[in-house]
């Protein structure tokens, strides 16, 4: 009886534990196979990762604060302003001690330290004699930054060097005798093209080509030595360079924005110019300039679009005779250019003038010495 009882007590258990895997073969050999599609609707918008929309989002709301943009530090990038601008209560820029960023990095050194930075603004051209003792250290710098940190090494001779970094088709022009800027980088200069150059312990570290113009500073390149990668001297630079405008800000009202170049926001090395507050991109539609809060977002969906509110700036022809350019550091309206050496660059000009519009082509100058 007690044999009776456990064979039929291990037969349904068993049963169960096989029952599983029966079910499991049979319903393989049913399945039926999908029918084929038609692929993706192009109606639908395309698969994203979740952490780019989360990124998306917080910069919508990033755009929507107000309080974000006074409280980023630098204070400001595009318009810098000048300390009698700013509120006293703000405290954007200040370390945990309430000290301005900006004044902090302009401090002199203490006697004691250890070590010695020195800023030197020269004038870069027509070239100076400090650009001209210092060519050979500057290259040096230049060459091992493009080899190493942008594996480079084609384009790094001295003549690419002395073209790139060197010449400027700017035209030097005194600033006046009123509001002639001087700086913390350097002596009183004209407006033109400068090398803000940084000596550490006596040593080359690192370059900034620098534009000063009458109502902007525009930095145009930044190299250094990567060995000092871990100084952040770009970071560092940009903090230095909006004090410049503040200083030269005190003595020339118009003075008031710094200008980083180009922004492209599909490029990796160039995301470190959203980093600063109160930075505008220039809407190529509208001509107007928007918070890059506001663009960002944008961005992310497509590269090209427009940025600023509002119907596209309306447009008259340009006209090439009036335009004005430059040759052999001479400038001239483009019709006495033709007269002398021809309509060569007419087809270009033409190209440049369809892209720039006639409201921003009339207040260019275009350099035709090498053509």
């Amino acid at each position: 009886a007690a044999e009776s009882d456990m064979n039929t007590n291990v037969s349904p258990k068993k049963s169960r534990l096989s029952s599983p895997d029966h079910e499991k073969q049979e319903s393989q050999t049913t399945k039926k196979q999908p029918n084929p599609g038609k692929g993706a609707d192009p109606m639908k918008p395309k698969c994203r990762k979740a952490k780019d929309i989360r990124r998306e989002k917080r910069l919508l709301k990033m755009a929507q604060t107000k309080e974000s943009d006074a409280k980023s530090v630098p204070p400001s990038v595009m318009d810098v302003g000048t300390p009698v601008d700013r509120p006293e209560e703000e405290e954007g820029g200040k370390d945990s001690n309430g000290q301005d960023l900006l004044d902090l990095v302009t401090l002199p050194d203490p006697k004691d330290c250890v070590h010695k930075l020195e800023i030197k603004l020269v004038k870069s051209w027509p070239r100076s004699p400090e650009v001209t003792a210092t060519f050979a250290s500057s290259y040096a710098v230049f060459k091992k930054f493009q080899s190493i940190v942008h594996l480079d090494d084609h384009d790094c001779d001295e003549r690419h060097y002395s073209d790139f970094i060197v010449e400027s088709p700017l035209v030097r022009e005194p600033a006046g005798s009123q509001n002639k800027p001087g700086g913390t980088g350097g002596p009183t200069c004209d407006y033109g093209s400068y090398h803000q150059q940084y000596w550490l312990d006596g040593n080359l570290v690192a370059v900034a080509l620098l534009d000063i113009l009458p109502r902007m500073i525009v930095c145009e390149y930044f190299f250094y030595d990567p060995s000092y990668k871990f100084l952040s001297l770009g970071v560092y630079s940009a903090v230095r360079e909006i004090a410049f405008v503040r200083e030269l800000g005190r003595q020339d009202p118009r003075m008031r924005h710094y200008c980083m170049g180009y922004y492209v926001h599909s490029c990796p090395k160039m995301a470190y110019k959203n980093q600063y507050g109160s930075a505008e991109l220039l809407c190529a539609t509208t001509l107007q300039y928007v918070p890059i809060e506001r663009c960002l977002p944008k961005l992310e969906v497509t590269k090209y679009c427009k940025l600023g509110e509002g119907e596209a700036a309306e447009e008259e022809p340009l006209d090439l005779d009036a335009l004005t350019v430059y040759h052999e550091m001479q400038a001239m309206p483009y019709r006495e250019y033709r007269t002398k050496y021809g309509d060569r660059t007419m087809d270009m000009l033409r190209q440049y003038g369809t892209v720039m519009g006639s409201k921003v082509g009339r207040r260019m100058r275009v350099n035709l010495t090498f053509f």
